[in-house]
This record gives C-alpha cells, sequence and structure tokens, in this order.
C-alpha cells in the first residue's frame, strides 16, 4: 500500500442535497451512528469527510470495506495495512500505508500561552515565534502520538527540537492549506504523497 495523505474540503458537503447523497453513499453503519449523534452540522460535515475518505482510500487499493478493529488504546486498525484520519476546520484528511502512519491537521487560530506550557517544553517554546509556528510543531507532535497509537497525555514525553533523536526513527512530511497546517508522521525513509480529493473523486465506486 502506497503511504499517502488524502485531504478533502469539506465545504463541498454544505448543500443539503450534496450531504445527504453522501451520507447514504456511506458503507460503514458505525460511521453512520457516529455522524447522527453529533449536535453540530459542522462536526457532521468534518466527520462524513473522514468516512468518505477511508471508504475510498482503501478502494483505491483495491481494499473492499475491510474489518476495522481497534487496538487497545483505541487506535482503529486494519489487517491489509494502517491508516490515521484528523480533521479540523474546513479540512478532513486520512493518511493510509503498510506501515504505522499518524496524521494531525489544525485551523490556524490563536491559542493560549498556557498550552504551550503544558505541552511544550522549553526547547519547543522557543521555536514558536507565530501561530503557523505553534501549529507546525503541535501537528507534528499530534502526528507522533498518534504514529505510536498513544494519547494525547503522551505529548509532554518527548521534545521536538532539531537535535530529538525522533528524527532517528521516523520522518516528517507537513503541508500548509488555506488556513490549515497538517503533519505526517512515517516510518524512517517512507515516501509520502499528498493528494486532494473532490466529492466526486470519493462518490465514485
Amino acid at each position: 500500500m502506497q503511504t499517502n495523505c488524502f485531504l478533502f474540503d469539506v465545504r463541498q458537503l454544505n448543500r443539503k442535497d450534496a450531504f445527504e447523497k453522501a451520507y447514504d453513499a456511506l458503507f460503514y453503519e458505525s460511521r453512520k451512528e457516529k455522524i447522527g449523534a453529533l449536535t453540530c452540522v459542522e462536526d457532521k460535515k468534518r466527520s462524513l469527510g473522514v468516512g468518505l475518505l477511508i471508504e475510498y482510500a482503501f478502494r483505491e487499493n483495491g481494499i473492499e470495506y475491510p474489518t476495522i478493529s481497534l487496538s487497545k488504546k483505541g487506535k482503529p486498525t486494519i489487517e491489509e495495512g494502517y491508516f490515521n484520519a484528523a480533521h479540523s476546520g474546513d479540512l478532513a484528511v486520512l493518511a493510509v500505508s503498510s506501515f504505522p502512519v499518524g496524521v494531525d491537521v489544525e485551523r490556524i487560530r490563536p491559542v493560549s500561552p498556557l498550552v504551550q506550557e503544558k505541552f511544550f517544553t522549553d526547547r519547543e517554546r522557543a521555536q514558536v515565534q507565530t501561530e503557523q509556528d505553534f501549529f507546525r510543531l503541535w501537528t507534528k507532535k499530534e502526528s507522533y502520538v498518534k504514529y505510536l497509537g498513544e494519547g494525547i497525555g503522551a505529548l509532554r514525553s518527548f521534545e521536538i527540537s532539531p537535535s530529538s533523536p525522533i528524527y532517528q526513527e521516523v520522518d516528517f512530511y507537513e503541508k500548509a492549506w488555506q488556513g490549515h497546517q497538517i503533519s505526517v508522521c512515517v516510518q524512517k525513509g517512507e515516501p509520502l504523497t499528498f493528494t486532494q480529493v473532490s466529492l466526486d473523486d470519493l462518490l465514485k465506486k
């Protein structure tokens, strides 16, 4: 399975008819139930976007609706490979690979200094001069935690700096997209491609 990060602009689901058509096209009932339980329209669009990406990415790799199971720490897995999803603002993203992978995306916005103090080390805070700097670092840390299959509590257990030993085991790929920051963490030396897809792409069978 080629390592890829798929991007989907959820604003394509703004029209009610587009949302309903995409929702009806979903195969996984568990995703439909999750979407139905959400009360915020924006959250529904983002969750639907992730569901569409999952099914699309599997089809692109010749895998029709595999069984998704959860690890002991709640990370979804399939027998045929690895995948990880995230969403924020107007963007849903999904990373897939034959090897462990983690992805995070965040809409760039003001952040309280208290967040940096809680989750960043002194050397990490020294790297942050702008909101973009903050989210470049934050999404890297989140993607690494998700690569490991750990929870957000692990963010303080390691440091990402130019001399960090983490870079001996993994690579990070970054992408800025219309006010959002994306980071993907992959096995060292594994190439990655970013691919933006449309709603028409996702609904093709």
